[in-house]
C-alpha cells in the first residue's frame, strides 16, 4: 500500500455522531472542518490539542481533509471563533419545554489563567445543563475564581433562565447552612456526600451500624445495586452499594469505599437518584482529562475569548463521545470501560490507498461480533463507503 491511515475509532465516532458534525458544518461558517477534525482527534487520541495535527495526519481524516492548519496560532483562532460564536453552539442541541433538565455543577481546580503566577490556584466551576433521558449537553457556563460559594452557581443557573431544572451540586456543599440556602430558593437538588460525612451518617441514623440494604434491581444499569433510603425531615438520604455481594439478599452498611451517599430534597426512585450522581461522576471524570489538557494547552489561551472557546470546544467533544451511549445498547456512563475498550478495539483497523484507491481489509469476526452486541446498526455505519464522502463539503 502507499498509505494506511487509522480508520476504525475515527468512523465509529463520525457515524454516531453524524447529525451533529452536519449541523456543525452548516452551522458554522468558518473553521467547520477544524471543529469536527479536532474534536474527533481529542477524543480517539486523548491528546491535548496542542498534539492534533500530529496525530490527525496518520487518520483517515488526512486522506479526505489534506490541508487543515492545526498549529497552535490557528487552533487559538478557531477557539476565539467559536467563542464569538457561542449561539451556533447552543444551536446545535434541539430543546422544548418537556425536556427533563440537570444542571450538572463541576469545580476543575487549576493552575491561575491570564498570566497570573503559574503556581497559583484557581477554580473553574462548569455549569453543564443536561438532558439525563436522551444523554445529551444542551449548554454550558463557567466562571473563574480562586473563591467559591453556592450562591454564586445558583446566580449563574438563574441567568440561564430558559433552563429550570434539579441541581447535581458538588459534594463540598454539604452542609446545613447550603441545604437551608438550597430550599429557602426553593430548589430541587441531588448532592453526594463527602467521604469524610458518610460515617457521621451512618452512625446518626444508623443506632450502632444496623442499617441494611436490601438488593434491587436497577433498570438503568441492567444490574443489581443495594439500596436504602432515610427520611429526615424534607431531607431524603439514599444510600447505596454497587459492589458484587454474590447472591446475597441485604448487606450490612460499613463505612467503606464502596458506599455512595446522596442526599436529596425529592423523594424519587434510587434508579434516578444513581442514575444521576452516576450521570456527574462521568462528567468529573471526562473534564478532569480535560485539566491536563489545558494545562498542555494553555498556550493557545491568551484571554477570556480563547478559555470561552476551550470550554465549549471541550464540551462538543464530550457531546460526541456521549452519543455513544445514546445511540448504542450501553444506555449509562458508569459502563464507559465498554466503550473505552471497543474504541481500543477499532483503533487497530486501518484503511490502505492502493493505487489512488482506498481498500478496507476483512474485519475480524470477534471486532464484528462486538460491533453488533452494542446494536444499533453500527457495523453498517462504519464501514458504508460514503460515511466519509458525504461530510467533505459544507451542506
Amino acid at each position: 500500500p502507499e498509505k494506511s491511515y487509522q480508520y476504525g475509532d475515527v468512523a465509529f465516532l463520525l457515524s454516531m455522531n453524524y447529525d451533529m458534525i452536519r449541523k456543525i458544518s452548516g452551522t458554522y461558517d468558518k473553521y467547520w472542518r477544524e471543529i469536527i477534525t479536532s474534536a474527533l482527534i481529542t477524543i480517539v487520541g486523548r491528546i491535548p490539542l496542542e498534539y492534533v495535527k500530529r496525530y490527525y495526519r496518520k487518520t483517515i481524516l488526512y486522506h479526505y481533509w489534506p490541508k487543515l492548519k492545526l498549529e497552535p496560532k490557528n487552533i487559538a483562532s478557531m477557539l476565539r471563533y467559536i467563542a464569538y460564536n457561542k449561539l451556533a453552539f447552543e444551536n446545535l442541541e434541539d430543546y422544548d419545554e418537556s425536556t427533563l433538565i440537570m444542571h450538572i455543577e463541576i469545580i476543575i481546580p487549576v493552575y491561575a489563567l491570564n498570566g497570573k503566577s503559574r503556581y497559583a490556584q484557581e477554580n473553574i466551576t462548569l455549569d453543564i445543563v443536561f438532558d439525563p433521558v436522551m444523554m445529551r449537553i444542551l449548554n454550558v457556563e463557567y466562571f473563574v475564581g480562586s473563591e467559591y460559594m453556592l450562591s454564586r452557581f445558583l446566580s449563574r443557573t438563574e441567568e440561564a433562565s430558559k433552563f429550570e431544572g434539579v441541581l447535581i451540586l458538588d459534594s463540598s456543599h454539604y452542609s446545613t447552612k447550603n441545604i437551608n440556602i438550597l430550599n429557602k430558593e426553593k430548589k430541587f437538588f441531588i448532592m453526594d456526600i463527602p467521604p469524610e460525612e458518610i460515617k457521621k451518617i451512618l452512625e446518626k441514623y444508623g443506632h450502632s451500624g444496623k442499617i441494611m440494604l436490601k438488593r434491587t434491581f436497577n433498570s438503568l444499569l441492567n444490574r443489581y445495586v443495594y439500596y436504602h433510603s432515610i427520611n429526615s425531615g424534607n431531607l431524603h438520604y439514599f444510600i447505596m452499594d454497587d459492589t458484587s455481594h454474590g447472591e446475597l439478599e441485604f448487606i450490612k452498611a460499613c463505612n467503606d469505599s464502596s458506599i455512595i451517599i446522596a442526599v436529596s430534597n425529592m423523594d424519587i426512585d434510587q434508579n434516578l437518584i444513581y442514575q444521576a450522581i452516576n450521570i456527574k461522576k462521568f462528567m468529573y471524570s471526562s473534564v478532569s482529562s480535560s485539566k491536563y489538557r489545558l494545562d498542555s494547552d494553555r498556550k493557545m489561551i491568551s484571554g477570556k475569548m480563547e478559555l470561552d472557546g476551550y470550554i465549549l470546544f471541550n464540551v462538543i467533544t464530550m457531546k460526541m463521545y456521549l452519543s455513544l451511549y445514546r445511540n448504542t445498547m450501553i444506555p449509562n456512563p458508569g459502563r464507559h470501560k465498554l466503550v473505552d475498550s471497543l474504541m481500543i478495539e477499532l483503533s487497530m483497523i486501518n484503511m490502505y490507498l492502493i493505487k489512488g484507491q482506498l481498500y478496507l481489509p476483512r474485519v475480524s469476526k470477534p471486532i464484528m461480533s462486538d460491533l453488533k452486541a452494542v446494536g444499533g446498526g453500527i457495523a453498517d455505519k462504519i464501514f458504508s463507503k460514503e460515511l466519509f464522502t458525504d461530510i467533505q463539503d459544507k451542506k
